[in-house]
């Protein structure tokens, strides 16, 4: 390299760490870096920008009617996939339908009050609902509900397993894969990168670029890669984790004992954010999002010392959350104070279900990295994982999940998004935990301007520095 070179636009960089099994079919995707890919090559309907607004994406305009029973989408008529096919209404009622009819799709809980959707004509299509849902049209912005071709299925054998309108394709060559801009994408590559190769977690070289690395990440990936510290800087994202009353474990408890187990929780909740020098989540929704609460509610009717149960405690969490939250002088004060014990159980989130079967937990822990501004999303996914409608799971008083998606305004949906999350709290259905950052980090000569309508990292918003001085050695 001569002294004034820069790298070039099509510099084949690379990005990681994406999990060993990427790429998955989207009805199975449940990490965020897998979400994360499913946003560079496919696009969903609709974009949420950063003041909360739905913004235009397949879908060039929409209209809500009925009652808010039905969606009106028309889709842009000028965008095409990967293929060279011109995107139809048809694809994205096959998309649809397939988180519909799935078992495994974590968005199907978000189109649950779908219930037709009818083709118009190629570029107009209606989604009828069981009952209003005014968050589904946020929900359409989710990576994973980006739109595929009518009749794709995934085949992992295939070169070109996924096929999408968004600004790269995704291509094994040499037995890696590459993210390679789309030719088709409507707008103009410019100085952006144009391939990228995927490291995948096996695979330790030295990355270009890392888009997802928790904050108790940083130093240790720094140091092992002989990265530079001021390349990792925070992103708009953050992880938040909360602790939920699973009940799953056959015995029988009233309300009274699950107050005093969640208020135990809650006291280990409490120890871990001092260890940790954590900031404390104040309810569900996370602070900055429309809905998040200005001051954590304290469970109600805080229940005495007395008559605890023989019966340990058991909290269920993801393996990779373990080391975070378990810390045994924690665990041992809170049971000096409560009376209780606490297990820890790692699970499996591929196996879900057989592994609550196994664990039998009182307890849920849970973590979502904030994707969107709707705060229903926050509190509406874990009804998914807690495998049954947060109406049925939660005997709140006074205010149901259902009133929330039904409300007519967005003011009245905040005020009860606030009311509602305040009684998962104080009656002890939901313990808030603490916020964990992301950062992201960035080899020299390159800019990150992430845009204002995304709350994932993406490659599109990577680009050449040219203004960077990366002059070296010739």
């Amino acid at each position: 390299m001569n002294g004034n070179s820069k790298p070039a636009p099509h510099e084949n960089l690379t990005v990681g760490y994406f999990p060993s099994h990427f790429p998955r079919d989207p009805i199975v995707v449940n990490t965020f870096l897998e979400q994360l890919a499913l946003g560079q090559v496919l696009q969903p309907l609709v974009r949420i920008a950063d003041s909360g607004d739905v913004r235009p994406g397949l879908a060039e305009s929409w209209m809500i009617s009925k009652g808010g029973q039905r969606i009106e989408l028309m889709i842009t008529p000028s965008i095409r996939f990967s293929n060279g096919k011109r995107v139809q209404a048809k694809d994205v009622a096959y998309t649809l339908r397939r988180h519909l009819q799935s078992t495994t799709s974590q968005s199907k809980f978000f189109l649950q009050d779908i219930d037709t959707i009818e083709i118009i004509n190629e570029q107009y299509l209606t989604v009828n609902l069981k009952r209003p849902n005014n968050s589904l049209l946020q929900a359409f912005s989710r990576d994973q509900l980006g739109i595929l071709p009518d009749g794709w299925q995934f085949k992992p054998e295939s070169d070109e397993p996924l096929i999408g309108s968004g600004p790269y394709r995704l291509v094994r060559r040499e037995e890696s894969w590459h993210f390679i801009w789309n030719e088709n994408y409507p707008e103009d590559r410019g100085n952006r990168v144009a391939e990228w190769k995927v490291l995948q977690s096996s695979d330790l070289s030295e990355p270009a670029y890392l888009p997802f690395v928790l904050q108790a990440e940083v130093k240790t990936i720094a140091t092992k890669l002989s990265l530079k510290k001021r390349g990792f800087k925070p992103q708009t994202s953050y992880v938040q984790c909360s602790y939920w009353w699973f009940e799953a474990n056959g015995e029988s408890i009233d309300d009274h004992e699950r107050l005093k187990i969640m208020s135990t929780v809650d006291d280990l909740v409490g120890r871990s954010i001092h260890r940790l020098g954590a900031e404390a989540a104040t309810g569900l929704v996370p602070c900055g999002i429309p809905g998040s609460l200005k001051d954590r509610p304290t469970i109600e009717n805080e229940p005495k010392e007395d008559n605890v149960t023989s019966s340990p405690i058991r909290i269920a969490i993801p393996g990779h959350m373990l080391a975070e939250h378990r810390d045994f002088d924690d665990v041992e004060a809170t049971a000096k104070k409560t009376g209780y014990q606490i297990e820890f159980h790692t699970y499996d989130l591929a196996k879900f279900e057989q592994e609550m079967v196994r664990i039998k937990p009182h307890v849920l822990a849970l973590r979502f990295a904030g994707a969107f501004k709707d705060p229903v999303g926050f509190i509406g996914i874990a009804g998914k994982l807690l495998g049954r409608p947060l109406d049925e799971y939660a005997k709140v008083k006074d205010i149901r999940f259902q009133d929330i998606l039904e409300s007519t305004s967005t003011n009245a949906k905040l005020t009860k998004v606030k009311a509602y999350g305040q009684a998962l709290i104080r009656q002890g259905y939901c313990v808030p935990g603490w916020k964990t950052p992301i950062y992201s980090y960035l080899a020299d000569g390159f800019d990150n301007h992430q845009s204002a309508n995304r709350f994932i990292p993406s490659l599109e918003d990577v680009s050449l520095d040219l203004s960077a001085d990366r002059a070296e050695p010739s």
